[in-house]
């Protein structure tokens, strides 16, 4: 280095202090920087996939890993999803790869059934027989048992979701819809939300998603597919009405952002029903697939609004409960028992709750206690409401559980593949299109789903 300043003899004091400084201090940083990562090096590692506003996934990663002397949960960069990564996700787990703790959803593995039999997941009930402190009742067993394929429990569901759809009150009633009764029927429902469209020009069910029919499938609570005798019955009576009664709902929908630039782009159907003049004159109504939120705090939206399950296709009355995020252990996972017990702590109390949540998690918990203390939770939050007036505490806490015990014993959950639905939404739209009839569509949607079951 060429010092121009030769007279200012302070300069080259400090100048001196630096350079001797600079080394020991870069010796220094470098050692830490050893150290931290031979550090990192003595401890194992179980690696997991992590997107983008996880926070609570974030979250117990770091209490893990504070809690573990010998081995780490990491993870690469925060994802943002996309086909890209989804494809790159499965060719790795095809080649014995991918990440130690699986994320398993229907964006993501479009035919679980299919990969339940290539050896990639571990038997989890391996390590919960011998866990005496983990107890399968504390959770909602019916999405649990969604993760279990002939007597091996593959993954373990985080959340779930249902669908529902809610309406200014007293709109149903004085535009002649049916809410109850014999007549309370998917079928008949369509046939009236078509009608009240018709009156309404330009009015209907406000979404936030592409409607679709594996949404009316959902909603019906029938199983159309047998995977151990690789059979469907996309063919049949029951299914092309599904289409037909599709047809007519779908008719009724509007995206949310095309009707109001006020709220384009927003997801949250409680604030869209704030601002929306169809909403407050009556003449729209507002269909959500996430239930989480309205569910939560039903009785409060009945203030003003009437919150509604959507009816049944048949007279057995069913919800169809949908897994929508779940973990599982690669069986090349080395250190399954400590994956295991990060599992756990994602399913604990704390860790399904709001307070840890941040409320980035949009799905209703699978934990029991988790869902009931979430539920206080928001009727606590509920911003500059009279919430005392509104609500007794404790006649709310009854009102919750008996919900809870409402839906259990109503509900139903089946794992069916994402690639079946995407074969059903996909052919569908020749018939709404008008190039083929319900009965031509259910024959295609039939022969590819078996083509797909038995390849």
């Amino acid at each position: 280095m060429k010092i121009i300043n030769y007279k200012v003899k302070n300069y080259i004091a400090v100048l001196l202090l630096i350079i001797a400084f600079v080394p020991i201090t870069s010796c220094s940083n470098e050692e830490a920087v050893r150290d931290e990562s031979k550090a990192k090096e003595s401890k194992a590692e179980i690696k997991i996939d992590v997107m983008k506003n996880e926070h609570y996934l974030l979250a117990a990663i770091s209490e893990f890993n504070e809690t573990h002397d010998n081995v780490r949960i990491s993870y690469d960069d925060l994802i943002n999803f996309n086909e890209e990564y989804r494809n790159k996700y499965i060719t790795s787990l095809a080649v014995g790869e991918g990440p130690d703790i699986l994320r398993i959803e229907p964006r993501l593995f479009v035919a679980v059934n299919k990969m339940v039999n290539s050896g990639i997941f571990y038997d989890l009930n391996k390590l919960i027989d011998k866990d005496k402190d983990f107890k399968l009742s504390d959770y909602n067993q019916k999405v649990l048992e969604s993760g279990v394929f002939n007597g091996k429990r593959f993954y373990i569901p985080l959340g779930y979701d249902f669908s529902t759809f809610f309406v200014k009150g007293g709109t149903l009633k004085e535009n002649g819809f049916t809410t109850e009764g014999p007549n309370w029927t998917l079928a008949n429902f369509a046939d009236e939300a078509y009608s009240y469209t018709q009156k309404n020009k330009g009015k209907g069910f406000i979404v936030t998603w592409d409607f679709a029919l594996s949404d009316i499938v959902k909603i019906s609570g029938i199983n159309f597919i047998d995977y151990v005798k690789k059979d469907a019955k996309f063919d049949s009576s029951e299914f092309i009405e599904l289409i037909n009664i599709y047809k007519k709902l779908n008719s009724t929908v509007i995206l949310a952002k095309d009707v109001s630039a006020s709220y384009t782009g927003s997801e949250d159907l409680l604030e869209i029903s704030t601002v929306c003049p169809e909403f407050e004159n009556g003449t729209a109504l507002i269909m959500d697939n996430s239930v989480a939120s309205p569910m939560w705090f039903r009785d409060f939206i009945n203030q003003k609004t009437n919150l509604y399950l959507f009816p049944q296709y048949t007279s057995k009355k069913t919800i169809l409960l949908e897994p929508m995020v779940s973990l599982a252990i690669n069986s090349k996972c080395i250190h399954k028992d400590e994956a295991y017990e990060f599992i756990k702590l994602l399913l604990s109390d704390e860790y399904q709750s709001i307070s840890i949540m941040k409320r980035d998690f949009p799905y209703i918990p699978v934990n029991t206690k988790a869902y009931l203390n979430n539920v206080n939770c928001f009727i606590s939050n509920l911003g500059d409401q009279a919430v005392e007036e509104i609500y007794d505490r404790e006649k709310r806490k009854l009102q919750v559980e008996a919900q809870l015990k409402e839906i259990d014993s109503i509900s139903i959950c089946d794992t069916v593949d994402a690639q079946i639905y995407n074969i059903m939404d996909s052919e569908v739209k020749a018939f709404i299109d008008g190039k083929y009839s319900a009965e031509q569509t259910a024959k295609i949607i039939q022969d590819k789903v078996m083509l797909y079951l038995n390849e």
